[in-house]
């Protein structure tokens, strides 16, 4: 409790509960609540030497608004890339690439969107490529969304080839559950990813892991229309 503002404690001693109840819990009062209460104020000095502002004994409390406010979300996109003109500010990192291979993520510029293979003159390599967002900040938030369209086809199992993934430091990368995955047949389907996990940090990214082991289909991944939010 505050004294209309100022920057003193307020206690409330001996006091009673709405309608002159006894307090039940120490959560009957939460940050946040808006309490009112009827009695006479006083101060004294505490054995510190500090002023204390203090409802005097017999003092009630005459109503407690239970609606805590909560803490306002930002509305703005906390990273947005739509690949209509470029990478965006992605950055790729090739973990592992042949020599037959010059690359396995791609900007279309014709298409608009990053698109992935390990696939060149009809054999399958071996390869794992991550494309990676800069790093944006999730500060402020208690929940995030990471939502995204992709399209697909020739892959063998979809989880294993295509994975959504969260770093804090650009270094460990941790897998997030995908909602939807498409099906083998090039059609766009939305999908997003849960990072609530990661809301109130600074320094957070996101990677869109391609892996394919050379022995089952390399897989084609076309993403676009990435936001945080």
């Amino acid at each position: 409790l505050s004294d209309n503002g100022t920057d003193k404690t307020l206690q409330v001693f001996s006091g009673k509960g709405v309608d002159g109840a006894d307090f039940s819990a120490k959560t009957d009062l939460q940050v946040g609540q808006t309490v009112v209460v009827k009695g006479n104020l006083k101060s004294f000095t505490n054995k510190q030497g500090q002023t204390i502002m203090e409802m005097d004994k017999g003092s009630k409390i005459i109503t407690i608004n239970n609606s805590v406010t909560p803490t306002p979300q930002p509305t703005t996109s906390a990273l947005e890339a739509k690949f209509d003109t470029g990478m965006d500010n992605f950055t790729i990192n090739n973990i592992t690439i042949p020599s037959d291979l010059t690359f396995v993520w791609k900007h279309d510029a014709n298409k608009k969107y990053m698109k992935a293979s390990s696939f060149k003159s009809n054999v399958n390599y071996a390869a794992q490529s991550r494309l990676e967002s800069p790093t944006f900040s999730l500060t402020g938030r208690t929940s995030a969304t990471l939502t995204f369209q992709v399209a697909a086809n020739y892959f063998t199992t979809a989880a294993d080839n295509f994975k959504v993934q969260v770093s804090t430091n650009g270094t460990t990368w941790h897998d997030v559950p995908v909602s939807t995955y498409p099906a083998k047949d090039w059609k766009f389907v939305t999908s997003t990813c849960d990072l609530s996990a990661y809301a109130g940090q600074s320094n957070v990214r996101i990677g869109f892991l391609y892996t394919c082991d050379g022995t089952n289909a390399a897989g084609t991944w076309e993403i676009k229309n990435i936001e945080v939010k």
